[in-house]
């Protein structure tokens, strides 16, 4: 049996997976206040809000390897940091130029939580609960897609866009802290095994 700190580290990289959602999808939803504020056409929109995938894609497999060598800890709480400059870079945005810069940067920041997340989360949770935790993962992602849509709408009208970006930067930040405070790469009873068996390499003048 894993520790109970394994439903907190969920938790906190579930709602990083909600993001990744609600960042891939918000463009649609605050397209009209965009277009207008940039004076620009449905094909530059198209531009700006693609400037994520191409970034998201690209890192794919950087990220996979970033995962083995830093850790989801380390490599999730970086990401995010990037992910949340980029969502307060896109609040202030003052031309086009600079907003497509800034959804690179989100597509950049959150391309490590879902390869990080599952890598994690097969070592804190046993192979039969690990279709059902990764589908629960998934599920989580699915509200940040709902909470891209109408919610957005309405609170994109009650504060306007640049401050709802301001905003998600800023709870960005605050999952940052989270990760890094929340988030261990492997179980501490798993931790103590490799310290005793490195222990043990080192008493047998470093053999296997």
């Amino acid at each position: 049996m894993k520790s109970n700190r394994r439903w907190p580290l969920f938790w906190v990289l579930a709602v990083q997976y909600l993001v990744v959602y609600f960042h891939r999808v918000c463009p649609a939803v605050v397209a009209p206040e965009l277009i207008t504020t940039f004076h620009i056409s449905g094909t530059a929109l198209g531009v700006l809000a693609s400037g994520y995938f191409y970034s998201y894609a690209v890192m794919q497999i950087p990220v996979g390897l970033l995962s083995d060598s830093w850790g989801t800890r380390k490599t999730v709480t970086f990401f995010t940091l990037v992910a949340a400059t980029g969502a307060l870079l896109f609040a202030v945005a003052p031309t086009f130029g600079f907003a497509t810069f800034a959804r690179i940067l989100v597509g950049f920041g959150v391309s490590a939580t879902f390869v990080a997340s599952l890598k994690t989360l097969a070592l804190w949770f046993s192979g039969r609960e690990y279709a059902r935790i990764s589908g629960l993962l998934m599920a989580v992602g699915g509200i940040g897609w709902f909470s891209a849509s109408t919610p957005l709408a309405f609170v994109t009208e009650a504060f306007g866009w640049r401050s709802t970006f301001l905003g998600m930067g800023g709870a960005s930040l605050i999952l940052a802290g989270l990760t890094w405070s929340v988030v261990r790469d492997i179980p501490e009873e798993d931790s103590r095994a490799l310290s005793a068996s490195a222990l043990a390499r080192l008493h047998h003048g470093g053999r296997p």
